[in-house]
């Protein structure tokens, strides 16, 4: 058998699988690239626990229509220039990776509207551009995703119920707005509206509008500035406690992580 390369849409399609492996994915990187563009309210809604359709909205900066075709272009990204920049990253995202990787398994439609240029509409299917076009949009961005992994019936077959699919964007969804309670978020599963954050700034307000107000009353407020980093967050009182370490949630720079240490 002889040695060929791969063209660029099995590529994309093969490299999807490293950043795409679920509904909740999608929405994740959405999400981060809302947040890099300076978003302060992001709604996100979904149908059939995100399989048949995730639509993530924006009021960010939008996109510069000479971006765009280099946006869903592997390894195209804003976010980094030089080898140095990796040593300092301040954004959510850098490898230029989640567009692509979600065109090429899905059906997209992209609406983006940058500061006084005119709105612009994309569609594309399975990694390949239907059509791009100007179209009245609001400021900001809208990414709707229809059909997941249409083209990759294999991959699909491991997605799980659509229960437990909506239960991992749920999760998702809580853990972001924890991370910044600065900025609105809202999560509508079949058109039920579960919650929407006021993006005050205030972590406690971000737990009453996910959990309740109940639940918000077992925390207390952690604040303490040392010499090379500053802690903040929410730690239950003594008596509120569980037998699990599965509602322990870290983050760093606003982004979450797992630390056996911690």
């Amino acid at each position: 058998m002889s040695i060929k390369p791969l063209d660029d849409n099995l590529i994309n399609q093969i490299a999807a699988g490293e950043v795409i492996e679920r509904p909740a994915s999608i929405v994740k990187e959405l999400i981060e690239n809302s947040i890099d563009a300076a978003a302060t309210i992001i709604s996100v809604n979904i149908n059939r626990g995100g399989i048949e359709r995730i639509e993530v909205e924006d009021n960010g900066q939008g996109m510069e229509t000479h971006d765009i075709p280099l946006a869903f272009q592997r390894h195209a990204t804003s976010k980094i220039d030089r080898e140095e920049d990796l040593t300092h990253i301040s954004t959510m995202g850098f490898r230029g990776e989640a567009l692509p990787s979600i065109a090429s398994v899905s059906r997209l439609e992209l609406h983006t509207q940058y500061g006084q240029e005119a709105g612009v509409r994309v569609s594309i299917s399975g990694g390949k551009y239907i059509s791009m076009e100007n179209s009245p949009a609001a400021p900001g961005t809208k990414v709707t995703v229809t059909d997941l992994f249409f083209n990759t019936p294999a991959r699909r077959k491991f997605l799980k119920s659509l229960v437990s699919e909506g239960a991992q964007v749920y999760d998702v969804m809580c853990r972001l707005a924890l991370a910044r309670p600065d900025i609105s978020f809202s999560y509508a599963n079949e058109k039920k509206l579960y919650f929407k954050t006021p993006g005050s700034g205030d972590r406690k307000d971000t737990v009453v509008a996910i959990y309740g107000r109940d639940f918000a009353s077992h925390f207390i407020d952690l604040n303490w500035q040392g010499d090379r980093y500053h802690l903040r967050g929410l730690i239950s009182k003594p008596e509120f406690r569980r037998l699990n370490r599965k509602n322990q949630l870290f983050y760093v720079n606003d982004r979450l992580i797992k630390s056996p240490l911690l």
